[in-house]
């Protein structure tokens, strides 16, 4: 591992199930939110490739973005995985905007409360302010941990 390199492994149990290394000079654009066009649809994989001018298109499955996509149109994408050697980032419609107390998700409708907060007058009172941040705002909202 060289110094400029930061490594991280996502385990199930004793098992990676996802590894994920960044070099300094090749920066993780995981979680960057982009307004891109779709310039291809393919349908036999089920995904349209999306232009967030990076120099290359990028992978949007058709089960990670809310509705069907139209080549040609303009969608609100984030990274959810980089681009690795010969594969194109991977994007998502599903936009997760994460703050230190909440979570916003514009293209979602349920949001709610983190399991880790098990007091339950506590996930009542959070659950209720939670349903009047998406009555005025719209989205979904997910309180996190540190909010209680």
């Amino acid at each position: 591992m060289d110094a400029d390199e930061k490594r991280a492994a996502y385990l199930r149990g004793s098992e990676v199930q996802e590894l994920i290394i960044e070099r300094k000079e090749e920066p993780s654009r995981i979680g960057d939110i982009y307004y891109g066009l779709a310039s291809g649809i393919n349908n036999a994989i089920h995904a349209a490739f999306v232009d967030i001018g990076i120099g290359r298109n990028c992978f949007l499955p058709f089960s990670d973005y809310p509705h069907a996509i139209k080549k040609g149109e303009r969608l609100f994408v984030q990274i959810a995985k980089d681009e690795i050697k010969t594969k194109p980032a991977r994007l998502t419609g599903y936009i997760s905007v994460p703050g230190r107390f909440l979570i916003f998700m514009p293209n979602s409708t349920r949001g709610g409360v983190s399991k880790n907060i098990t007091d339950r007058k506590e996930r009542f009172r959070l659950k209720k302010i939670m349903e009047e941040l998406k009555s005025a705002h719209g989205g979904a909202w997910i309180a996190r941990t540190q909010a209680s």
